[in-house]
């Protein structure tokens, strides 16, 4: 009886783990951030790699999260200061609906732009936690990660960036 136990529970591990799912590499620092193409909050689709050529700022976020209330103020500021400066700020709504996040871009007139991902990109970019924010070089390196951080870190952003910027 013990045996025919131990089959029937190996068997449902193994039926477990072959999941017919496709989930992306995970985004590690120092090698190539998988592609993503998503649409924006108008609906329209955005490739990540149209970024490519400039500094990518790539952050994960939610409406319902403290950490990212408070940060993305900050990333308004820094996308203000884009234009021409050769990085771009991304952001990647994981709300479960889509006008979650485009009324929450528009009450607080954030310009940046956003896509929306939903709740299964997390899984699908390998992101663990968030506010997660990947820094990105002008050929698609991702540089640095930074993951439930805060406004404190937001110097240490701002300096890696223009770092890269210069390279």
């Amino acid at each position: 009886m013990k045996n025919i136990l131990l089959i029937a529970l190996c068997a449902s591990l193994l039926t477990l783990s072959c999941d017919s799912k496709t989930v992306a590499p995970p985004a590690k620092v120092g090698e190539r951030v998988p592609e993503l193409e998503l649409a924006d909050l108008d609906g329209k689709p955005v490739k990540l790699s149209d970024h490519f050529g400039s500094v990518i700022l790539l952050e994960f976020w939610a409406t319902w999260c403290p950490d990212c209330r408070e940060i993305l103020p900050h990333l308004q500021e820094f996308h203000e200061k884009s234009e021409g400066a050769g990085y771009s700020v991304v952001t990647v709504s994981v709300d479960a609906k889509v006008e979650t996040a485009r009324d929450f871009m528009t009450e607080h007139s954030y310009t940046f732009q956003t896509l929306f991902g939903g709740p299964d990109i997390r899984e699908q970019f390998t992101v663990l936690a968030i506010p997660t924010l990947y820094v990105i070089d002008k050929a698609g390196v991702i540089r640095a990660s930074f993951v439930e951080y805060g406004s404190k870190s937001a110097g240490d952003v701002e300096a890696l960036v223009m770092e890269l910027v210069d390279e």
